[in-house]
């Protein structure tokens, strides 16, 4: 709630560019609407792009914004840990995993 306290765009979020959003300390322009997706969006953006993908936001944030990002990631992986016992990591192989693997499964028989 505070890393980024006062930088929000609650009202003006649909005009911030995620590309902008970054520079800010935000994963995307939704984002930076208010703490609660701010938390949000990092966890599901986290979670299910790929190393690639995530490497880009934090390019496109620049150092400033990098660090931002990263201290968030921070109490994201802590609050999942402290509270779920879930490592967000393990978490993230796992649907970065299945989500390639989904072309081949077959959905009528989930064995």
């Amino acid at each position: 709630q505070t890393i980024s306290a006062g930088g929000y765009h609650s009202t003006d979020w649909v005009n911030v560019k995620d590309k902008d959003a970054a520079t800010e300390g935000f994963v995307s322009g939704y984002a930076s609407q208010e703490y609660n997706e701010d938390f949000a969006e990092i966890y599901a953006y986290y979670v299910t792009l790929s190393e690639e993908g995530w490497n880009k936001i934090i390019e496109q944030a620049g150092e400033n914004g990098a660090k931002i990002i990263n201290k968030k990631l921070d109490i994201v992986r802590s609050y999942f840990l402290n509270s779920w016992n879930i490592d967000l990591d393990t978490m993230r192989s796992i649907v970065l995993r299945r989500s390639n693997e989904v072309t081949s499964l077959d959905l009528r028989k989930l064995d």
